[in-house]
C-alpha cells in the first residue's frame, strides 16, 4: 500500500528486538495524546511480543522513561517500511493507519479519539477485524486485555484478511481518477 523511499530504513533500536512477533503502537500525528500513549505503553510493558511505538510530532520519546528491551520508540517511522513485519496494530484508528494495517491483513485494537476514528473503529469491530477500547473504559489493563484478545483469537486476523482481500479487489486510484475525469468531461466512462 505504501511506498518506501530510497534511504529510508528502520532505526537501529527497531532492528534488534528480542521476540519473533511485533505489535505496532501509534496514535498518529494529529490526535497523539501523551496520557493515552503512556497508558498504552504501560499496557505493553510485559507483553511477550516486540512493540514498536511512534509518538508523533511534539512528543519526546524520552518522556516515557526507560523502556524494556522489547519496546522501541521513535517520533516517526514510515508505515510502509514496517507494516509487513507486524502481527497487530494498536492505534487511534485514523484512516491512514487503519487502511495501511488492513491492506496488510492486520487485526487492530482501536483507541479512537476524534474525527472519523470512532466510525472507523466501529467498522473494524463490526467486520470482526479488531476490538475497540472506548475512551471511558481505557486503562492499561483494558488496553492490554484487548491486545491479548486480538493476538490470541485468530478470528480477528481472519476478519482483517477478508478486508485485505476487499481492498485488493478495489480499482487502482488512477483507474478511479480516469473514470471521474471522463464523467466530468461527459465522455463514456473507461473500463
Amino acid at each position: 500500500m505504501g511506498v518506501v523511499h530510497p534511504g529510508e530504513e528502520l532505526p537501529d533500536a527497531m532492528r534488534h528486538l528480542p521476540y519473533e512477533k511485533t505489535v505496532y503502537l501509534t496514535l498518529g500525528t494529529a490526535f497523539n495524546v501523551p496520557q493515552l500513549l503512556a497508558q498504552a505503553i504501560d499496557a505493553v510493558r510485559d507483553l511477550p511480543q516486540n512493540v514498536i511505538v511512534t509518538t508523533g510530532p511534539g512528543i519526546d520519546p524520552a518522556s516515557f522513561g526507560p523502556l524494556p528491551a522489547h519496546i522501541a520508540i521513535a517520533p516517526f517511522v514510515p508505515q510502509a517500511l514496517i507494516m509487513k513485519h507486524y502481527v497487530a496494530v494498536v492505534s487511534h484508528t485514523g484512516s491512514g493507519t487503519m487502511l495501511g494495517a488492513l491492506a496488510e491483513g492486520l487485526p487492530q485494537v482501536s483507541l479512537p479519539m476524534g474525527a472519523d476514528q470512532f466510525s472507523n473503529a466501529d467498522q473494524i469491530a463490526r467486520r470482526g477485524a479488531g476490538v475497540v477500547v472506548s475512551p471511558d473504559a481505557r486503562t492499561p489493563q483494558t488496553i492490554r486485555a484487548a491486545i491479548t484478545e486480538v493476538l490470541d483469537n485468530p478470528s480477528y486476523a481472519a476478519g482483517a484478511r477478508v478486508l485485505q482481500a476487499d481492498i485488493a479487489d478495489m480499482p487502482a486510484a488512477n483507474q478511479v481518477l480516469t473514470r471521474i475525469v471522463a464523467l466530468a468531461d461527459g465522455r463514456p466512462k473507461a473500463p
